[in-house]
């Protein structure tokens, strides 16, 4: 059989190989499989013959003890009252109890060898550490500090994360002011006299902080202070599966033990290695509204490189605050990701309010404040005063200890349906987890990894998207 489906029974046997002793033994405890199911079954696999007897004698060992028992004292009825007899009640109360007992015996065998090699602390500092002050750490943080655990917040930047300071808030800020302008010139199409706007750009970006300044207070150190939380500044790292150390702010060094961790790290602007980019002076949708509120004017001429959500709302905004705007993506339609009429409209409204939409064309190199780019084999130089990269997130990794401890990445932490990494205590919610970088997801998410966190050994959550 592995010689003619190998191919297709690799998942499975790499997965017997790393949990067969797990698989059997909990298949030995269901009654409704029978045992000669099993034995045919794991005779397929490649589970070493020793691991396959000494899991299946203590399986059917136990099982064999519960269900024998039951059968005995059902056999020994001999009149109505012996229904009510306290053996046969017992032998019921073992049968409800014995898939309970079984689910948390495999769960502890599972945990001890997870965890070997690590020396569990004999205290906690800590319920929960949280790892990162955006919207996933922040409702993980909040949910913990409300059924009173003790709960500490680590921030290396600013609290709020990317909705607040650079993404949710602002963004839709100076989408307003661009729309308002762009209503402006289009006036008579509501009886009115229509005009060209005039405005001074420093107002406008001055408005966008203050969208900024006046959500901050709501995320704020002090506030979530104020509802039990530790905050701490500084940069996190996690040691073992219990301890995080902090290096903060003022210098010192702080270690703490706790009994779960939540990594809600988020994620930064990908960057794509392009050549000549780095002396460009490129601007991402984590730098642009620093360096656009030292600006007295719009830049004359922008590219914008990447089509998707976050390159198409600002290439728009700056196109209607009098930028000429070019877009240029890789793929065949802007907004990949959706559905194809919504592309479409996208790029129609893209194209009305003046932005020179490039889809198609994959971008090869910069020449100082000049974008090289191709399409069929065509190549087209495009110049610009500012680029802004926008051509996707990527979660925040590295520096956290995750390496140290093996816990698998890729694009982002490998989580379970419970947002469990290999470790059961140690969570992720948000950018960093995925699978949807949004920030409503984030908070929903952080539900599930703070709940799952807190209150996993009695029940845990499937996240549910």
């Amino acid at each position: 059989v592995q010689a003619k489906f190998g191919d297709k029974l690799r998942s499975i046997n790499e997965g017997v190989e790393r949990d067969g002793a797990f698989y059997l033994f909990s298949l030995r405890l269901i009654p409704a499989i029978p045992f000669f199911v099993i034995n045919l079954a794991m005779g397929l696999t490649p589970m070493r013959t020793f691991t396959y007897y000494w899991v299946s004698q203590i399986g059917m060992f136990l099982g064999t003890v519960v269900f024998v028992n039951a059968g005995t004292q059902l056999a020994q009825i001999d009149s109505l009252a012996g229904i009510a007899s306290p053996g046969l009640i017992g032998s019921f109360v073992a049968l409800g109890l014995f898939p309970w007992i079984a689910r948390w015996l495999m769960g502890a065998l599972k945990r001890r060898r997870v965890y070997s090699g690590w020396r569990k602390p004999s205290r906690y500092d800590r319920n929960m550490v949280v790892i990162g002050a955006g919207a996933a750490g922040l409702v993980s943080s909040l949910i913990a500090s409300t059924v009173k655990a003790k709960v500490t917040l680590v921030e290396a930047h600013k609290m709020g994360g990317d909705c607040l300071n650079f993404g949710c808030v602002p963004s839709k800020a100076l989408i307003k002011s661009a729309k308002v302008a762009q209503l402006m010139r289009d006036a008579d199409h509501y009886g009115l006299e229509a005009t060209q706007p005039a405005f001074d750009f420093r107002k406008v970006m001055a408005r966008v902080h203050g969208a900024i300044a006046a959500i901050e207070p709501n995320d704020s150190a002090e506030r979530y202070t104020g509802l039990g939380v530790d905050v701490v500044e500084g940069y996190a790292r996690i040691v073992d599966p219990w301890t995080v150390e902090v290096k903060r702010s003022d210098g010192e060094i702080q270690r703490l033990t706790t009994r779960s961790i939540v990594i809600a790290t988020g994620a930064a602007p990908f960057v794509p290695p392009l050549p000549g980019i780095k002396t460009t002076g490129y601007l991402t949708s984590d730098t642009l509204w620093d360096a656009m509120a030292k600006r007295d004017r719009v830049p004359e001429r922008m590219v914008v490189l990447g089509g998707g959500p976050i390159g198409c709302e600002l290439a728009q905004s700056f196109a209607r605050l009098g930028s000429r705007v070019t877009l240029v993506e890789m793929a065949p339609r802007v907004m990949i990701r959706e559905d194809e009429d919504v592309a479409a409209l996208a790029t129609e409204a893209l194209t009305a309010s003046g932005v020179e939409v490039l889809t198609g064309h994959k971008a090869l190199r910069f020449d100082g404040k000049s974008l090289v780019v191709e399409n069929d084999g065509i190549e087209k130089t495009i110049k610009f005063d500012d680029v802004l990269v926008a051509v996707g997130r990527a979660a925040r990794l590295t520096g956290f200890g995750l390496e140290e401890l093996g816990i698998e990445t890729g694009k982002t932490v490998a989580v379970n349906e419970y947002l469990e990494t290999r470790f059961p205590n140690i969570l992720a919610a948000g950018d960093v987890a995925g699978p949807y970088q949004f920030t409503h997801a984030a908070s929903h998410t952080a539900w599930y990894a703070s709940v799952n966190a807190l209150f996993g050994l009695f029940r845990k959550f499937k996240a549910d998207f």
